[in-house]
Formats: structure tokens, sequence, C-alpha cells
């Protein structure tokens, strides 16, 4: 039922095309402080979950990488304010409307 989407190496332009079009992006790293496409999601004012490495990114966008339902509650809280659905809606992104949009994020 869900579709990832993968997308070949693009120009800088048109993957800010590309980003300007989702919903989420994920960039949960174990390891990077700073990426570029952190600084993609920002410029293109699409909301971006970061792990706590990445400091920059403000406290309400940053969950711990190795902790799943974390991961899976941040989705929902950050996406709240764009789709106006209540948590109990979606028992799981995996199951729900949101899960589509985010599996249509590039792999870069």
């Amino acid at each position: 039922p869900h579709k990832l989407v993968e997308h070949s190496w693009m120009s800088h332009h048109d993957f800010l095309k590309t980003v300007s079009q989702m919903d989420l992006g994920l960039q949960v790293s174990l390891t990077e402080s700073f990426n570029i496409v952190n600084s993609d999601f920002v410029a293109s004012k699409v909301p971006i979950i970061v792990s706590p490495d990445i400091s920059w990114m403000p406290s309400s966008h940053q969950v711990e990488p190795t902790d799943a339902k974390a991961i899976e509650v941040k989705i929902e809280t950050v996406l709240l304010p764009r789709f106006g659905t209540a948590r109990s809606a979606f028992p799981s992104p995996f199951t729900s409307p949101m899960a589509t949009e985010c599996g249509t994020l590039p792999v870069v």
C-alpha cells in the first residue's frame, strides 16, 4: 500500500523544487552535526526531523535516532499543525496516510 519513491542525483535547483513538494524531511543521523539537506529543508520551509547531534535545529524537531516510537510520535507532532489531524486518528505512521507522504522522501 505504501510506495518509496527514489530519485537519482539531481541539480541543487531541482532538488530544492522536489523538497518544496514534500510534507516532511527525516534526517535522524547517528553522527552528523550538520548536513546540507537539513539546510535545504529549512530554506524551503519544509519541516525536518533530526537527531540531537544537529544542535542548530530546534529541540521541537529533534529525536533520538535509535527510538522508533519517539520518531513516530515526533512525525505526528510535527505534521499535526500541517494536517490538523488528532494523534488518535492514526495508531501508527506505518498505517496512516502520513506514511505515504513520508515514504516519498528522496534517497540522497
